[in-house]
């Protein structure tokens, strides 16, 4: 399910990103130059499949410690747009969860028990604030 509509979940990501961050790619924007903001979007499609794999597995706690400890350190050292990326990854939620229950049947129930992937993310993204 997720798979086939990929590329609109993560447009739907990226939408809500520049809605709430108005000017986030241009001069003086976090997304910007254009090679920070393609970035973003990358880390987003990597973000969406390392969720589904997890919902698949039933794993919603998918991170390794020190893998999320090392992912926090890049981002902080390459000063990511922490809010803009936890906007993003609410984004990849909200429309794979859409997508889930316009599909109906077990894609719908299995989506409630599926998106504590995304919640976790969450969670350990806005930990690198702190």
């Amino acid at each position: 399910l997720l798979r086939d509509q990929h590329a609109e979940i993560i447009q739907h990501a990226r939408s809500q990103v520049y809605a709430k961050f108005p000017g986030i790619d241009q001069p003086g924007g976090g997304l910007y130059p254009p090679v920070r903001a393609e970035a973003c979007w990358r880390d987003f499609d990597k973000f969406l499949q390392c969720t589904s794999y997890a919902a698949a597995a039933g794993v919603p706690s998918f991170t390794d410690a020190e893998g999320a400890a090392i992912m926090g350190e890049l981002y902080t050292e390459m000063e990511v747009p922490l809010d803009a990326m936890c906007e993003g990854v609410r984004g990849l939620r909200d429309a794979a969860s859409k997508a889930a229950r316009e599909a109906g049947g077990d894609a719908a129930a299995g989506w409630r028990a599926a998106s504590g992937p995304f919640e976790h993310l969450i969670a350990v993204l806005e930990g690198y604030r702190t």
